[in-house]
């Protein structure tokens, strides 16, 4: 129980996102399109994992402290202790699901979603792929989750925004994908 079994999701998700990157080459159409529904469920997963953290760090400052320092715990177990982020803490995998969030959209509509409107000439069934819009609010749902979380991380512990610092992609990444307009986007 506790805190684990929701950080290992987030990281097994981010592990799987990772190895998508690497081998997004399929033998069949169909197989791309089957990968791309499992990984965008597996992602899913991940955006239900950090909603439950965000919704608990909101309830109370003494539960955001909590769940801050044995995030950091677990974050240290995994080798960013040492002022160098070694790309494996459950920091660097929020910092990566949330890239994830706003670059899958163009991997999706780009090598998959297209072969969503072939199969469907072709009279196969694919009810349970979701619209190009339900997959973008449900990113930018998700993109919000972990805004939030690292918000309330970062209100609850100095030691957090510490750990923030030391990940050389934490700050261009929230930067970049913490609002949802684009005007907002070019203001930055």
């Amino acid at each position: 129980g506790g805190l684990k079994p929701i950080v290992q999701c987030i990281h097994d998700v981010v592990e799987e996102i990772k190895q998508g990157y690497a081998t997004d080459v399929f033998e069949s159409d169909g197989m791309m399109l089957d990968h791309a529904i499992r990984r965008e469920n597996a992602f899913q997963t991940a955006c239900s994992a950090c909603k439950v953290l965000r919704d608990i760090t909101a309830k109370d400052s003494n539960w955001a402290s909590a769940i801050t320092d044995e995030i950091l715990q677990l974050d240290r177990r995994n080798g960013n202790d040492d002022g160098v982020s070694s790309g494996e803490g459950l920091i660097s995998d929020l910092v990566m699901l949330l890239r994830h969030t706003n670059e899958a959209e163009l991997f999706y509509s780009r090598k998959v979603w297209r072969k969503r409107r072939e199969l469907r000439a072709h009279g196969i069934n694919i009810k349970n792929i979701k619209s190009r819009r339900e997959r973008r609010d449900s990113r930018r749902r998700c993109s919000l989750y972990i805004n939030q979380l690292l918000l309330g991380m970062a209100l609850a512990s100095d030691d957090a925004i510490g750990t923030f610092r030391k990940n050389p992609d934490f700050i261009p990444t929230v930067r970049l994908f913490s609002s949802y307009t684009i005007q907002e986007k070019l203001l930055r």
